[in-house]
């Protein structure tokens, strides 16, 4: 049913208890995925988008511990997967709150015992494997899962917790119940509680201990169990489950998302300047000469036709703005501030900006008509410097995102940035922005745009 790959993990089953939570896990299966039946079960057949052929197979088997073991050991015999994972909701316990993510550390059987004149508990726990837990410990630290997160621009990203859950038979919607005092005094590490993952973490260990994780998404907090929160809920923390099992999946094939920014440090750097800019202005960057080498070997023709962030999906976005920092980096020394490129009246040179800038004609943008070279009319940011006015107009379609399309609107901001001084005269000064940013004022600007 799915075509292997020399050595490592190269297909992988996934099983999901609800019909909503195999729908986001099929969500982030490329477009070719395809219904295939093997006696009864159905089967959702896809690749993931990462850099190497990663296979998933896609079931949903309803709930149980049992549903689930079973499933495994069908699996196994007509799929012959490398891994197996469980993907959906829970009930959050602790340090948790709906929409979160939660990757099982261990799973708990908090079931097994003798009952008597009162339940002794006889502890069951399945661990995560070492490789895994490696995995999930670097995902959770660089965040990379959430470009798989669609139509979440401008909200909080979920936490993820990498901690102990626990699985039974029964549905636990109080906290005042017998299990859920049992859960609370017997396994009080406890993050969260499902039906799935004692089933599954029993066949695949079964099957000559193989590799298993149970990602889930947090739906409720067992007191608030009902069903306006499980409309608003569960698909919410489905969506989050899948993203993130999604991209660990990736990981553990060996392969990431399809991200070529160079290495690890030069991606940490990105975030920590490029990333929270307001405004990237990618078709002026693009027109300066002295940028063109720089990013011939990063941008591919086919993105150099893009007029807005928004037509760019994560991988692109990620490489155009890794571009975008060489070439600034390379400008270090050259860039002159702009008060001193006013008073010498250094017209073509880059400036760098800091401080604080008054908006203008935002509302009055209409994109399909794009700018008119109009100052009454364009959007544009400007300040005073000494008797001069210096104008900047704004694309609004490069606003890097929802945060930074606000800030223009908001009358004054205060602003860091750098641009190319256009023209100068006696009253006025233009400047073409390339990046506008939060402000970092005075020295801090030059050493974090330029380290000098």
């Amino acid at each position: 049913m799915l075509r292997a790959m020399a050595g490592g993990i190269s297909k992988i089953v996934v099983l999901t208890a609800l019909g909503l939570e195999r729908q986001a896990m099929v969500a982030q299966l490329d477009e070719d995925s395809c219904e295939k039946q093997h006696e009864g079960t159905i089967y959702y057949v896809g690749r993931l988008p990462c850099t190497g052929d990663v296979q998933v197979a896609v079931a949903e088997v309803g709930a149980g511990n049992v549903n689930a073991g079973i499933h495994v050991e069908r699996a196994k015999h007509v799929i012959r997967p490398d891994l197996v994972a469980f993907v959906g909701v829970a009930g959050g316990v602790k340090d948790v709150q709906p929409g979160d993510v939660v990757v099982a550390s261990k799973i708990y059987g908090y079931e097994s015992g003798k009952d008597g004149d009162e339940f002794l508990t006889r502890p069951v726990a399945y661990p995560l494997g070492h490789r895994i837990d490696q995995r999930v410990r670097q995902l959770i630290t660089d965040g990379l899962w959430t470009h798989r997160l669609q139509g979440d621009e401008g909200k909080d990203e979920p936490k993820v917790v990498l901690g102990p859950v626990a699985a039974g038979d029964a549905v636990i919607d109080s906290t005042k119940s017998g299990l859920f005092r049992r859960i609370k005094q017997s396994y009080n590490d406890t993050v969260a509680v499902e039906m799935e993952g004692r089933g599954l973490f029993a066949a695949a260990h079964l099957n000559d201990s193989m590799p298993a994780v149970v990602v889930r998404g947090i739906s409720d907090l067992i007191d608030d169990k009902d069903a306006d929160n499980d409309e608003r809920w569960q698909p919410i923390a489905a969506r989050n489950a899948a993203a993130f099992a999604a991209e660990l999946l990736c990981r553990l094939a060996g392969t990431q998302s399809p991200i070529e920014v160079g290495t690890e440090e030069e991606l940490r750097r990105l975030r920590d300047s490029l990333s929270d800019a307001y405004y990237i202005n990618l078709d002026r960057l693009l027109s300066d000469p002295s940028a063109l080498d720089l990013y011939s070997g990063w941008v591919r023709e086919g993105m150099r036709g893009a007029r807005s962030w928004k037509e760019l999906g994560f991988k692109e976005a990620l490489e155009l703005r890794h571009a975008c920092e060489v070439a600034i980096e390379s400008w270090a020394g050259s860039a002159l501030g702009l008060a001193e490129a006013l008073r010498t009246a250094e017209v073509g040179s880059r400036v760098v900006f800091d401080g604080s800038f008054r908006t203008r004609n935002w509302k009055k943008f209409d994109p399909e008509v794009g700018l008119l070279g109009d100052l009454d009319a364009d959007p544009l940011v400007y300040t005073d410097i000494d008797e001069r006015r210096v104008f900047m107009p704004v694309d609004p379609r490069w606003a890097t995102t929802s945060t930074g399309r606000l800030a223009f609107t908001s009358g004054r901001i205060p602003m860091s940035g750098i641009g190319l001084l256009r023209n100068i005269d006696a009253e006025t000064a233009h400047v073409s922005p390339y990046v506008l940013a939060p402000s970092l004022t005075g020295s801090r600007l030059r050493k974090e745009m330029f380290g000098s």
